[in-house]
């Protein structure tokens, strides 16, 4: 067998490893680091099932999504089932092309707590080093948001 051929077949074996062994270590760190991350900058708690990753077709799913109210058991965003499906080409673009997003079983409890202070306020201030402003200036402003392409 020739060098070449030798060094390049042992390249190939790497990077199929690496592959397989990604399958295992993603799963594990977004579990391990999605809620760890929830955990520091909320007082919510997170909990994920199962998570599969394949990294051949680039598809992520995560099973059994629970994100909790602050300082309580009840649930705030569930769902069954997020599968997100990225398309290959989006290495050779370097941007994210979506082929395929599916989400089973979607469950969403918004509740008004104040004027304009909602169950989901605290999301609006993370990263800030200032608390959450409540003051009637700073409440008179809309929130502003949009979706697109919605189809359930």
């Amino acid at each position: 067998m020739s060098r070449w051929l030798k060094r390049s077949l042992i390249a190939v074996a790497i990077i199929i490893g690496l592959l397989l062994l990604s399958m295992l270590v993603v799963p594990w760190q977004l579990k391990k680091q999605g809620t760890a991350w929830i955990a520091d900058h909320t007082e919510r708690t997170l909990g994920i099932e199962k998570v599969y990753f394949n990294p051949f077709t680039l598809k992520l799913e995560l099973s059994g999504i629970a994100l909790t109210e602050p300082n309580s058991d009840q649930h705030f965003v569930s769902c069954g089932r997020l599968m997100v499906s990225v398309s290959l080409r989006s290495i050779i673009d370097q941007a994210l092309i979506l082929r395929r997003i599916e989400l089973d079983q979607p469950y969403v409890k918004i509740d008004l707590l104040g004027r304009q202070v909602f169950n989901f306020s605290d999301f609006i201030h993370i990263g800030d080093d200032a608390p959450p402003v409540e003051s009637v200036d700073e409440a008179a402003k809309p929130f502003l948001f949009s979706f697109n392409n919605i189809v359930i």
